[in-house]
């Protein structure tokens, strides 16, 4: 009888202690799209750029997630992030960024790129 009532114990908090660990990581599945509805070329966008505060946390070849197509950022931590996408110029120079403000991680998201004040 206490194995029955303690296997209902752990598993009614189960859920509850699974919030209160760590969150681990996930992969993220990440389109972007052009405001203006360039394409990277048009846009003279080369490299688009994953960052999280000053960390950068991959780049990609333009063409390799703009929608429909998807790139996947791994080890993404599952309790969410802050990402923004810079498309980059061949040179290194910023023409257009996108930000998202993500809680949990979605099965897949897709960010908007806006001109820079730069271009």
């Amino acid at each position: 009888m206490r194995r029955l009532a303690r296997t209902l114990v752990l598993a009614a908090l189960g859920p509850a202690l699974a919030v209160c660990g760590d969150a681990g990581t996930a992969m993220l599945p990440l389109s972007w799209q052009f405001a203006d509805g360039r394409r990277c070329d048009d846009a003279g966008a080369f490299t688009v750029s994953a960052r999280s505060g000053d960390r950068v946390l991959l780049d990609f070849p333009c063409e390799a997630g703009l929608a429909p197509q998807s790139a996947t950022l791994p080890s993404v931590s599952a309790a969410g992030l802050d990402l923004e996408l810079l498309a980059l110029s061949a040179a290194g120079d910023e023409l257009y960024r996108g930000h998202v403000h993500l809680d949990a991680i979605p099965p897949s998201t897709t960010i908007t790129l806006y001109a820079t004040a730069a271009r």
